[in-house]
C-alpha cells in the first residue's frame, strides 16, 4: 500500500503544481487545505526540493 500511495502522492501533487503555479509555496497550503494531511504536506515539500534542484 506504501508504494502505492507514494506513486499516487508523485503523480497527483506534481501535476497540481505545475497547473496552477510554478511556485510551491501556496500551492503546499492549497493542497494541505484539499487533503488535510501533514504528510502529503511533507511529501509535497520534498519533492518540490528535488524539482528545484
Amino acid at each position: 500500500m506504501s508504494k502505492n500511495t507514494t506513486a499516487v502522492a508523485r503523480g497527483a501533487l506534481p501535476a497540481k503544481l505545475k497547473l496552477e503555479l510554478p511556485k510551491t509555496t501556496p500551492l503546499i497550503r492549497v493542497s494541505d487545505m484539499e487533503k488535510g494531511n501533514r504528510a502529503m504536506r511533507r511529501a509535497a515539500k520534498k519533492q518540490n526540493q528535488r524539482s528545484s534542484k
